[in-house]
């Protein structure tokens, strides 16, 4: 399977620090992503890429459009990919797991989460579905442990995917590619409703977007992860840039 890494050639720092962090993988294909600062929201309108006045940062904007790219390279191609932004930390042995749980699943697939934010909600059930859990994340407790956590024997198991935040790395089928293609774009505002937790909010960037997708498609989550992120809100392309 093609695996690729989304970052801006502006910020070579820190594709330079994935390469290092994930120094175990080398088969990780650079995907320049999408500049937000210089894109013309007239020009996304005309088309078809965005849906009338958005509250998305420029740097949301440029985001989802890198991952739509790599998504193209799925349906085009007709395969999977896996693909990571730049501040993902894949475990040591991601490659082998990842690629053995992928295997026992069968080809109707549409996407698996291998890692999400950890100051999100996350909702799942397990597989084959039995009941929905949430399950809450101490953030700074993995920002300290994951060097260990990310080095230590791991042995996953696949949840059906109901709600997260976080578009680190996944994996996405050709198929899952064309529902998402479809889906997602044109980008659009709207609410985003999880009604277990009585938890609104109104999307401005793509992974709100996917996570309002997950249960009307075939979605798992990968848990516990092969890949984490610090989350650095303070340093964060997608949500520091302005509209």
């Amino acid at each position: 399977m093609k695996t690729f890494v989304l970052s801006l050639e502006r910020t070579p720092e820190r594709y330079k620090a994935f390469l290092e962090s994930n120094r175990f993988h080398q088969a990780i294909e650079l995907s320049p992503a999408v500049d937000g600062r210089g894109l013309i929201l007239e020009d996304l309108q005309s088309s078809g890429l965005i849906d009338g006045y958005l509250r998305f940062s420029s740097g949301a904007i440029g985001n989802a459009l890198s991952h739509r790219k790599l998504w193209e390279v799925a349906v085009s191609q007709n395969v999977p990919v896996t693909v990571c932004e730049d501040d993902a930390n894949l475990h040591r042995h991601f490659s082998e797991v990842s690629e053995k749980i992928l295997a026992q699943l069968d080809r109707n697939w549409d996407m698996v989460l291998w890692g999400w934010n950890f100051d999100s909600i996350f909702l799942a059930n397990p597989y084959p579905n039995l009941s929905t859990i949430l399950m809450q994340f101490n953030q700074d407790e993995m920002r300290a442990n994951k060097s260990i956590y990310l080095n230590a024997p791991v042995a996953p198991t696949l949840l059906r995917l109901c709600a997260v935040f976080g578009s680190v790395c996944y994996s996405i089928s050709p198929k899952g590619a064309r529902k998402f293609l479809d889906y997602c774009f044109p980008l659009r505002q709207f609410t985003l409703s999880v009604p277990e937790i009585n938890f609104n909010m109104h999307v401005g960037a793509l992974d709100a977007i996917m996570c309002s997708f997950y249960r009307q498609a075939l979605c798992f989550v990968c848990f516990p992860p092969l890949a984490v992120t610090d989350n650095d809100h303070a340093i964060s392309t997608v949500q520091t840039q302005a509209p």
